[in-house]
């Protein structure tokens, strides 16, 4: 229930074993222990007695020599930590702070002050944090030095590499300042290695930003910021390169038309027709057509029918049944044939039952080639039979005459964004579809409508269509030699 003070001397062991059991048994009978003169003398059953009244003791005596033995130690490692600091201020002041050999006397006694404390306390001052810093950045600048002074005499193109690494290696340590003479050493070699840099970058920078080859603009721009390198031409290019995708873009264009390459002027144009659909496909839906006529006037016009307002729903859906009217605004003759046409895209596509389904697709694409006026409304038709269809045999039918249309005629302005945000929601094969439709409007309509005999070979060979690189997603630059050799004459 607490302490007690023994009062039997230490010496007298027998006296003390004694004062014990009578301490501790109180309560308990230990009349049967014996106390020789070299051993104590006890059965189990006081043994275990004993066992638990010493684990007793020690629950109520450890927490409190813990707590004693914590204190006693924070209370030192403070001392020790004090005594640190007063060290490492003292060595830090001049004229000690640039000695080498005084900072490490004072390194070794700061340390050694709080060796006691290291496998209790995973702890550096930060004042000794600093010292051992400084320390560093001395003796770094001896190295320094000494490497200046040989690269002084050196060939910088020759040995580029190490003029750069001592300079790297300088500014790590700027804030440790040389003497005049080894500042003056530094700046002459940084001279040296800006000049070279000069050289070297000056021409690239030229280059790739005469052509705004963008890839080649940034490689610069991280090599002359590595070196701390800038002329009016770097900041030119920084800016540019802040520049929005579009903007560039459309500063690329213009420089191909100036430099004459129209491989670049086609790429350039395809590209912000991208970032055109990345920014406004919602509004290039299907049923968003400007041309698309009114779908409840579409349905009205339909004389005979129960069923008005499932017409009007499924104007821009599939339809098992051929349409009464032109889907598009159409004069009343061309609106005739429109109809006619979308018999033949159904039987194509087989959702009806027509004979000879590839003379259908024939007769559809000399109808699109012969009249411009309906390409439109064709596009259009076979969107609109593509748009919910639930057959999947009916739905691969209708992208194959996709491909025949991208291979015959193109889209009109009016209706090519529309074509182009259906292909990227719908298309089984999404590049090959776009660098179609790329082609056709770029490459322009055939001479002739295909034969029977054609049609088949061109879905066959949709998908095999080598890749052109001015269709690709990437920017290139067919004048890039021309260019070069140019610059090079004005240089």
């Amino acid at each position: 229930d607490g302490w007690v003070r023994l009062r039997t001397p230490p010496h007298d062991r027998r006296g003390v074993c004694r004062e014990l059991l009578e301490v501790v048994g109180a309560r308990q009978d230990f009349s049967q222990v014996q106390i020789g003169q070299t051993m104590v003398l006890y059965r189990a059953d006081e043994h275990r007695v004993l066992e638990l009244l010493r684990n007793l003791a020690l629950e109520l005596i450890l927490p409190t020599a813990q707590r004693t033995a914590r204190k006693y130690v924070g209370r030192k490692f403070r001392r020790a930590l004090v005594e640190c600091r007063t060290v490492c201020d003292r060595a830090m002041q001049p004229p000690q702070r640039n000695d080498v050999a005084a900072l490490d006397r004072s390194i070794f006694v700061a340390t050694d002050l709080l060796s006691p404390f290291v496998l209790l306390f995973n702890y550096t001052p930060p004042s000794l944090q600093r010292m051992k810093l400084h320390r560093f950045a001395l003796e770094e600048r001896v190295e320094v030095t000494r490497l200046f002074e040989q690269l002084q005499h050196q060939d910088v193109l020759s040995h580029f590499g190490e003029f750069n690494e001592a300079v790297r290696r300088a500014d790590a340590i700027k804030e440790i300042p040389g003497t005049p003479q080894e500042m003056a050493l530094e700046n002459r070699v940084r001279e040296m290695l800006y000049h070279a840099v000069g050289a070297k970058i000056d021409p690239w920078a030229e280059e790739s930003n005469h052509l705004l080859d963008r890839d080649q603009m940034k490689l610069v721009l991280a090599e002359a910021d590595k070196f701390q390198y800038s002329t009016t031409v770097i900041e030119d290019i920084r800016g540019k390169l802040a520049l929005s995708e579009e903007a560039f873009v459309k500063l690329q264009l213009k420089r191909a038309n100036e430099l004459g390459d129209p491989v670049r002027v086609i790429n350039r144009e395809i590209r912000l027709k991208e970032l055109f659909l990345d920014a406004f496909g919602p509004s290039m839906k299907f049923d968003k057509l400007p041309s698309l006529r009114d779908p409840l006037e579409w349905a009205s016009s339909k004389v005979f029918t129960l069923k008005r307002d499932e017409l009007t729903a499924s104007f821009t859906t599939h339809t098992f049944t051929p349409i009464h009217q032109s889907l598009t605004v159409l004069e009343p003759g061309t609106a005739k044939e429109a109809v006619k046409q979308f018999r033949n895209i159904m039987g194509w596509m087989g959702d009806r039952k027509y004979s000879y389904p590839d003379t259908l697709a024939q007769e559809t694409l000399a109808t699109g080639l012969a009249q411009q006026e309906l390409r439109a409304e064709l596009y259009a038709q076979l969107m609109k039979q593509l748009s919910n269809n639930p057959s999947p045999e009916s739905v691969e039918r209708g992208w194959q005459l996709m491909t025949l249309f991208l291979s015959t005629f193109p889209p009109p302005d009016s209706v090519e964004n529309f074509v182009a945000m259906f292909i990227r929601d719908y298309a089984p094969n999404k590049p090959a579809f776009t660098r179609a439709l790329h082609s056709v409007i770029y490459g322009g309509a055939r001479s002739s409508p295909p034969s029977l005999a054609e049609i088949s070979v061109l879905i066959s060979e949709f998908f095999q269509r080598p890749l052109t690189a001015r269709f690709d997603a990437n920017d290139i630059i067919s004048t890039r030699n021309a260019a070069v050799a140019s610059a090079a004459a004005a240089g």
